[in-house]
């Protein structure tokens, strides 16, 4: 498939840190399975694939980069103009995402936290959808991810 050139460079960043980890680019990766049913020229949809691994799910379009992770839906949100902007930055978070532990609390159905831990470095997110309150005071479980690559 033939891509728009904004949906390229969201691709080459992608690749540069996958180059970088001394892994195979994108699309050429076995660990990456691109979603042939929603499969675009300006918009396209991998899934990360590989054993043992984190759920991660990377939807690329004309407009920027989603990241969705584990259950936690958009977790990470680039619009083209940040990524273009910033690519160092862009660079920088996936670079975290493959080589960080993670660490993942499910507290009940609808509030998820989310740790990436490198070292003594460690970055937090919060997922909630509307009803998070409902699950506010139940006890959190947790599971623990190696790093990807």
């Amino acid at each position: 498939m033939k891509y728009t050139q904004n949906v390229l460079f969201i691709v080459n960043i992608i690749n540069k840190v996958l180059l970088s980890l001394n892994q195979k680019s994108l699309f050429q990766n076995k660990d990456f399975k691109i979603d042939k049913e929603l499969h675009f020229k300006h918009w396209v949809k991998i899934y990360l694939e590989k054993d043992n691994s984190i759920s991660i799910i990377f939807e690329i379009s004309e407009d920027g980069l989603r990241i969705d992770i584990d259950r936690a839906e958009e977790l990470m949100s680039f619009s083209y103009k940040y990524i273009f902007n910033n690519s160092k930055e862009v660079e920088k978070c996936l670079f975290m995402i493959f080589t960080s532990t993670i660490l993942i609390q499910y507290c009940g159905n609808h509030l998820t936290y989310l740790f990436f831990i490198k070292g003594k470095t460690v970055q937090s997110y919060k997922y909630s959808t509307k009803l998070w309150i409902i699950d506010f005071f139940k006890k959190c479980k947790e599971k623990i991810y190696l790093p990807i690559y």
